[in-house]
């Protein structure tokens, strides 16, 4: 016959407890991926060398307002103000360039200034990411390949960068160009799909696996995508038999 285990519900509820408390410990340690919208954010880069120009290069295309403060901006840093793209301000750093941020970067070579930077950032509620320090993180930069409307990023939640680009480098030789075309014309087809099967869960996910059977990547290499619009507009005609 089976035996209970001699242990009361307390002390089980009290285990299961800690148990729950140290998942959310190591949980809390642990970046959650997300994507933001940038468009119209505020955002401050304090520093001017070769580290802050990368994370500038991938806040200006995202809308973002940006300002640059730096004593000895990188030259790739002029151009982009005279370009209109960001506002620079060659001055020592003032907590008062913190006003209004809605994120900031601190990419100084100066440890000490980056720590406060941070510590006033907090009292502020402002989010930031000190380059090189995750410690000193609210959210770091992953590693990204786009490919059209694809997007993939990998990150190592800021311990070892140089893996992340490794990883990176592997994701951008297996997924080459022709995934952009792949991407817009799934974009199309769910638009499609959507519309026709509003209401028909079942259809619809036929209707996506139909396409996912399809090796698009070997119309395209073997032939063109004049090729793959013409197969594409054949699934289409097939889905008016469902």
């Amino acid at each position: 016959m089976f035996k209970t285990p001699d242990r009361s519900f307390a002390n089980y509820k009290s285990t299961l407890q800690e148990r729950t408390l140290e998942t959310v410990k190591h949980s809390i340690e642990e970046y959650l991926p997300v994507n933001l919208a940038l468009e119209d954010k505020n955002f401050l880069v304090v520093g001017g060398g070769k580290v802050a120009a990368r994370k500038i290069d991938l806040l200006v295309p995202r809308g973002t307002h940006l300002t640059v403060v730096a004593r000895e901006p990188d030259q790739k840093i002029r151009e982009l103000e005279k370009n209109s793209l960001l506002i620079l301000r060659e001055k020592e750093y003032e907590t008062s360039d913190l006003e209004n941020m809605d994120y900031v970067i601190a990419a100084t070579d100066d440890s000490k200034l980056n720590e406060e930077i941070y510590e006033e950032c907090k009292k502020r509620n402002i989010l930031i990411n000190v380059v090189d320090d995750p410690g000193h993180c609210d959210f770091i930069f992953p590693s990204i390949l786009r490919r059209g409307p694809i997007t993939f990023t990998v990150s190592t939640a800021g311990k070892s960068p140089f893996l992340s680009a490794f990883l990176r480098q592997i994701m951008e030789n297996a997924f080459t160009e022709e995934w952009v075309f792949i991407g817009e014309l799934a974009g199309k087809y769910r638009k499609y799909v959507l519309r026709k099967f509003k209401d028909r869960e079942d259809l619809k996910a036929e209707c996506f696996k139909r396409f996912l059977d399809v090796n698009w990547m070997e119309i395209l290499r073997q032939h063109d995508e004049h090729a793959a619009e013409e197969y594409y507009n054949k699934l289409l005609d097939s889905l008016e038999e469902i």
